[in-house]
């Protein structure tokens, strides 16, 4: 008997592909059109600690947006993979990085200071896919769904506001969605900032 393959792996698929073929050019007019997108949105003046992603593989580049924020005095923080799953620890100007097992890069755990995801004002998180109710596709490690499974445990959820990133080809019809996913507030593409 055959086992069905999980729900969205062809979609998955097809879209890193697409991704993976952008161009330089491509990624920086997208992270320029998506970060004063984001300088738009009420909420990111009144957000003061913002959980934020260092990207690669042709995610929606954050540079930008990190150094806008810290102008603003605003206080980011990154993921850091730990053996019990990922967690946010600040990150400043002057950090060091080094890449995770995945080649993503960190700030060292050790100069950095932890906080809970429960205490982020706002979330920008990468994705790869998404559809019109704000269900987001990343790339199937789950780690994300694990962080955020508190969010469930509350209805209507305000804080941490999250925010998905992503480029105007990666909106989907509708995704298979699980019970564990959870869904954005906002997405933000280079064309346009949906609100669910």
């Amino acid at each position: 008997m055959h086992q069905q393959p999980p729900p969205n792996i062809d979609l998955r698929h097809r879209l890193k592909t697409q991704r993976r073929q952008l161009s330089e050019q491509q990624i920086g007019e997208t992270a320029a059109s998506v970060n004063r997108q984001l300088w738009k949105l009420p909420e990111l003046a009144r957000g003061n600690r913002i959980g934020c992603y260092l990207s690669v593989n042709g995610e929606v580049n954050c540079d930008e947006f990190i150094r806008s924020a810290w102008m603003r005095k605003k206080r980011i923080f990154v993921p850091i993979l730990r053996k019990s799953g990922m967690g946010f620890f600040q990150l400043n100007d002057d950090d060091s990085l080094q890449n995770n097992r995945f080649g993503i890069p960190e700030p060292l755990p050790k100069t950095s200071a932890y906080l809970s995801a429960k205490n982020l004002d706002i979330i920008l998180l990468p994705l790869l896919g998404f559809d019109s109710k704000g269900n987001r596709l990343g790339m199937g490690g789950g780690y994300y769904d694990r962080l955020l499974a508190f969010t469930t445990a509350r209805s209507r959820f305000r804080r941490p506001l999250l925010i998905g990133l992503g480029y105007d080809f990666q909106r989907a019809e509708a995704l298979k969605k699980n019970n564990w996913d959870i869904p954005m507030h906002l997405i933000v593409t280079q064309g346009k900032t949906y609100r669910f």
